[in-house]
């Protein structure tokens, strides 16, 4: 009877995080759509209340959830108080969108950091640490929001990335990124990474600049954490896996994170030119969302979508969304228009990956 409790919330949470990440998708459209029509603003709000809560709440959800046993007694309740958590954030992100109100977005992520806090202490191993991390996430992400909350937009949205999208990130791949290499984690750097970006939330309102640079230093603390250095040892683990499909996919993660972890480099470069004044925060926004945040949602997307929303995938695994993307993020200070251009063609390359066919596709890593 336990079991097939569970099995039906498992369901209920299937349907849920699918649901999340579609609403997510038309938010997306919607924003992308948006800067056509010279509405930046708007767009911005799109993105930052409703877009990233929404999409971050509806993978984590199904992620944590994965993390549990059905033969622990408390998992029907974990489930349930996940499933609640995603409505939560959808409604209240929704909310402050319309109404301009942060305490809303402030209320959903800290009962969705306390959820994920509450799930860790079910789960194991590396695991357990990664869903404590996503839980620590939510619960800096509503202290950050309470303590800038009369700040203007563009600030708001550099600290808010960096705390909430990118630490959400960081929990994650500490676990899933090491694990697919049979490796682990160097737990201590994993703890100073987040020590890090609670310092750097901390002193925000007050040195905002320097706190910029010092999210941008914890990205490369980040890539030591996760070894990012044994690319020899983890690409020959790659290429050594007999099924082609699987060892494009490897090959596709270790590529991505590699190319990531250099463009850490730029991000570094370009928060010490925001600190100086040479280049703005709209600027640097885009530098981050476009180039480091899209590059991670362009490495998880064709491995982890395709599960979630219950496609057929032809994996057809391509470097190509991974160097437009890069392209974009990199000329956005440059010329706003040929930047969105490359987002739009990196978009299509990459649902290129998934989409049933067999016909290759260019740098395709199958072929």
């Amino acid at each position: 009877m336990k079991q097939s409790n569970y099995s039906k919330i498992m369901k209920l949470v299937n349907k849920s995080s699918m649901a999340m990440v579609y609403i997510s998708i038309l938010l997306l459209i919607t924003a992308l759509y948006l800067v056509t029509r010279n509405l930046g603003l708007i767009h911005a709000k799109i993105i930052l209340l409703a877009f990233l809560p929404i999409f971050v709440s509806g993978v984590a959800e199904s992620y944590s959830s994965s993390s549990l046993r059905p033969s622990d007694r408390f998992a029907s309740i974990i489930l349930i108080l996940q499933i609640s958590s995603t409505i939560l954030t959808l409604i209240l992100s929704l909310t402050s969108l319309i109404t301009g109100k942060i305490i809303f977005l402030l209320v959903s992520l800290f009962y969705f950091g306390l959820v994920n806090l509450i799930t860790s202490t079910r789960s194991k191993g590396d695991v357990m640490i990664s869903v404590l991390l996503i839980g620590y996430t939510g619960i800096l992400s509503s202290l950050f929001l309470y303590l800038n909350s009369s700040e203007n937009i563009f600030q708001l949205a550099i600290g808010f990335i960096f705390i909430y999208a990118i630490s959400s990130i960081y929990a994650v791949t500490i676990h899933s990124f090491p694990n697919t290499f049979k490796d682990k984690p160097k737990i201590p750097i994993v703890y100073l990474l987040f020590a890090l970006q609670t310092i750097s939330a901390i002193i925000y309102p007050f040195m905002f600049r320097v706190s910029v640079i010092l999210f941008s230093i914890s990205a490369i603390i980040f890539y030591t954490s996760i070894n990012i250095y044994r690319y020899k040892k983890y690409n020959n683990f790659a290429k050594n896996t007999t099924n082609v499909y699987a060892k494009a996919g490897t090959l596709y993660m270790l590529y991505g994170q590699e190319i990531a972890a250099l463009y850490s480099l730029i991000l570094l470069i370009s928060s010490i030119l925001l600190y100086y004044n040479i280049i703005d925060m709209l600027d640097f926004i885009h530098i981050l969302i476009i180039g480091f945040v899209g590059i991670h949602i362009f490495i998880h997307a064709p491995l982890m979508l395709p599960v979630i929303l219950r496609w057929t995938s032809a994996r057809r695994y391509s470097l190509l969304p991974y160097i437009l993307i890069i392209i974009a993020a990199l000329i956005w200070p440059i010329d706003h228009h040929v930047s969105f251009l490359f987002v739009a063609l990196s978009i299509v390359f990459l649902v290129l990956i998934v989409k049933p066919s067999k016909e290759p596709i260019p740098f395709s890593l199958t072929h």
